[in-house]
């Protein structure tokens, strides 16, 4: 009795996958060794020659010049071309201080996967990313050479080592959000397995091979006093971390009626970033107070304190992503401090 045919398809893409990547990861490789020594030259060049720059954070655009709120604005998108080796453009903002993380947190970044455009297949070595698409559309993710198309808003897993990309089919606008988490401190590493137009007519697999997700408040179940808040507000464990190979620790779904809290919180073993997905309210990090809207996000840094009010009169949705110190490892602190009215 031979291999069935749906088999041997799918050995075949994933050995073709990682031959891929093998290549292109000696390809990268000898580009780095012939190109170093005039990089090390050009670079030293420069710091002799020109004043140090410094950047103050990697947050593009920080609320009221905290670093620890970053507002979504489509004015300071930054643009790229074919990125991953993908087709068309692509264009971003990052909305967290990646220079201030002790975990192994990266960047959170906000973006639009413009028509006919996407991120090419590309594989980390030491990193793991999540893609979301934020709105109604629909998106081709794919990883290890598998594509399915998935229904936003939704996410997908990107595990570490397995290749992954996300590519835009249709003649619209998709809005679009990438979490990274490294292993490494702070680094950023990616090989990619295309210079330009990837992913163009990749075969769609039903159902999808891999690990995704809805957003959907109905699937959020009621939790009174959360953290020591006031009143219910409803809640789903998306990921946890038995999903992933770093430290990252959850992706959560919180649903906070009009009038509810989430209580001021310490965190002593994991930094945790709060994404407001839809609607409005007030956010209170470190004892600072800000006014947030939808695509806000409030980074809680390790022993950061934080806590949150939904002042206004609809329901306001976070997507909150945690990264702990030690695999597995969370605690919290509840603290006396009244969220309601500041």
């Amino acid at each position: 009795m031979g291999i069935p045919d749906y088999v041997f398809s799918y050995l075949t893409r994933l050995y073709s996958a990682r031959v891929r990547y093998v290549y292109a990861l000696h390809k990268k490789e000898k580009e780095m060794r012939t190109t170093l020594l005039p990089v090390i030259l050009a670079v030293t060049i420069l710091v002799t020659a020109a004043p140090c720059i410094a950047q103050e954070s990697e947050n593009d655009n920080p609320i009221d010049g905290n670093v620890l709120f970053g507002r979504t604005d489509e004015s300071l998108y930054r643009p790229g071309n074919y990125p991953h080796g993908g087709p068309g453009q692509v264009a971003h903002v990052e909305l967290t201080p990646r220079e201030k993380f002790q975990s192994q947190f990266l960047f959170l970044h906000r973006g639009r996967l413009y028509p006919k455009s996407g991120l090419g297949e590309h594989v980390h070595r030491w990193m793991e990313e999540m893609y979301f698409v934020l709105d109604g559309h629909t998106a081709q993710f794919r990883v290890n050479g598998r594509t399915a198309e998935l229904p936003g808003p939704c996410m997908a897993i990107c595990p570490m080592g397995d290749s992954h990309g996300i590519y835009n089919d249709s003649k619209e606008i998709v809005e679009f959000m990438n979490i990274g988490v490294t292993l490494r401190d702070q680094q950023y590493d990616a090989v990619n397995f295309a210079e330009k137009d990837d992913l163009i007519g990749s075969p769609i697999d039903s159902p999808p091979p891999f690990m995704w997700s809805v957003i959907d408040k109905r699937l959020c179940h009621p939790v009174e006093n959360f953290m020591g808040g006031e009143g219910a507000i409803y809640y789903r464990t998306i990921w946890d971390n038995p999903d992933f190979r770093t430290n990252w620790l959850f992706v959560n779904h919180y649903v906070i009626p009009p009038g509810a809290t989430i209580g001021y919180h310490r965190h002593d073993h994991v930094e945790e970033v709060y994404f407001v997905f839809s609607g409005k309210g007030r956010m209170t990090i470190d004892g600072v107070t800000m006014d947030v809207r939808k695509d806000d996000a409030g980074t809680c840094l390790l022993h950061g304190a934080h806590g949150l009010w939904n002042n206004s009169d609809e329901d306001m949705e976070v997507i909150s992503i945690a990264v702990a110190m030690e695999k597995g490892k969370i605690a919290h602190t509840e603290l006396d401090m009244e969220m309601k009215g500041r």
